[in-house]
Formats: structure tokens, sequence, C-alpha cells
């Protein structure tokens, strides 16, 4: 098995658009010209449960955390793409920054959503957001429309290409793998750089990176995602989901839209747990 270094193409040119001086996920937004990376792992908060049904059912922005409302009631009057978000948000406040204020952004390709952490509320793209040294990224997630001859390419090159996580770590390199159980009858393939690769139905997920020494580590983040996984269900399409350093980008494609969901501190188990309550909204 070979795979490409994935490069960070997610919402390439769309940083000018509103102005928000949009960088990396330190401080400030999120990079929406440049994939937000990946920042160290945290505790993860407890979700409830989802079902599989939940990319089928359909909401209206009132079912939504509010911050979440005003992003997507914004970007309704501004694009005729599809919307939708997570339904669950994991909570992401810290002591110093106690609020989560919304950015969002849109261009002819797609749409995005960020939140931040900040010092006091403010409403969507509020220039504060950006201006104060004390924000940070929280998570981000958005749509890129695909061409047709982006869609005529391999599901998982595509998936890949735009994975905003992969371009953080090497790539997967060729070589003979070994059988790794994962539990619930799930079978990996660890490789020798430490990366574990192992499919789900249409569904790709790579761990990688956990610890810089211990393929043990590894290992353990795939047995808990695989087990978070056996209890509740990704959107029925074609995805990747690739985890680094415990945090997580969840891309997969619906029609000729690919959706995306990025964690930036946030670990691997709440950003999976973000796809799977993922509504569309009516």
């Amino acid at each position: 098995m070979r795979m490409r270094k994935r490069q960070a193409l997610w919402w390439l040119g769309l940083s000018g658009l509103v102005g928000l001086g949009i960088v990396g996920c330190g401080v400030s937004g999120p990079n929406v010209a440049n994939a937000p990376r990946s920042g160290t792992g945290t505790t993860p908060s407890t979700p409830p449960s989802t079902n599989s049904t939940a990319s089928a059912r359909r909401s209206s922005p009132s079912s939504y955390k509010p911050v979440v409302a005003q992003a997507l009631q914004w970007l309704q009057a501004r694009t005729h793409e599809p919307l939708g978000a997570p339904t669950w948000i994991p909570n992401i406040s810290r002591t110093q920054t106690p609020y989560v204020s919304p950015t969002a952004q849109v261009s002819t390709r797609g749409w995005a959503i960020s939140l931040h952490l900040t010092r006091h509320p403010y409403g969507v793209n509020n220039p504060a957001i950006n201006q104060s040294p004390d924000t940070q990224n929280g998570v981000s997630w958005g749509l890129n429309v695909m061409t047709p001859g982006q869609l005529a390419t391999h599901r998982l090159t595509l998936l890949e290409a735009y994975s905003q996580m992969g371009s953080s770590h090497p790539p997967i390199t060729t070589g003979t793998p070994q059988a790794v159980s994962l539990g619930t009858g799930i079978t990996g393939s660890l490789y020798g750089n430490g990366t574990i690769v192992w499919h789900e139905g249409d569904w790709t997920l790579i761990v990688q990176g956990t610890s810089a020494t211990k393929t043990s580590s590894d290992v353990a983040e795939a047995k808990a995602l695989v087990t978070y996984l056996h209890t509740a269900s990704l959107p029925p399409d074609p995805g990747l989901v690739d985890v680094f350093q415990h945090t997580a980008s969840v891309d997969w494609l619906a029609a000729h839209a690919l959706f995306s969901i990025m964690g930036c501190q946030e670990p691997a188990h709440d950003v999976l747990h973000m796809a799977a309550s993922w509504h569309p909204v009516s």
C-alpha cells in the first residue's frame, strides 16, 4: 500500500475574503488558506450517544449550539451550497478564554466555520476575534465544492489531497505492514514508521504520531477509536480520518461536496464525535 503525502489544500484562496487575518492553530483564527496544524492531546470530554441516522436527519439552526447557529445563519444569506454542522461541540473553553466566538467565510468554491476561544463573547466575524492576542483556535469545519475532474479521481486519493492533517506528518511508505488486532473484529495494518491504517465500511482511518518513540501509543489510540466507532457512526459516505498527535481531521465526500472537520487542540475522540453528530441544515 502506498499513500502520498497529503497536501494542505483546503480553502486555498479563502483567507482574503473577509479580512480576518487568518493564521494557524495557535493564536487567532484557523488557517483556511493553509490547513491548520495539530496541537497537543487533551482529555476527551464525554459526548452523548449517537446512531447511524444522525447525518440523514436535517436540522434547523435552533438545533445547534447558539454560537454555531449564528454562523450558519450568516452563511445562509451568502451561499446556495449545502450547509451542515455538528450538533455536538466539545467543551473547548479555557480558564483564560472562557467564551467561544465564531467566524465564517464563503467563496464560489465553498464555505467554512471556525470557533475561537476568546476573553469576551463576540458575534460572527467581529474583528476583535482576530485582533486579540489572547484568541485561540477551537474547531473548524466546512465544505469544498469538487469539480467533475476531481470527482473522476480515486476517492481515497481525493480525500488524501484535502486532508488538513496529512501535511503535518510523513507519508505512509511502501513496505510490508504487520497485522494488528484493534478490537471488535477490526484488523489494522501497522507500518514500520508507526502508522496504523484500517478500514471500516467506506472509511479509511490513519493513526500516527501520538508518541515520538512508542508505537504502542498509536495502537492504543487506534483501539480507542475503534471502540468508539463500535457504538457511533460516521456519515454514510466515503471518508478519511487522519489522526496525528491525538487530534484529527475528518473528511468525507457526499455527491459534489467534500466536507471537512478539523480539531486544533481537541482530542481525536471529540473530533470523530463531531462528525458523528453532523446534521445538514434544513
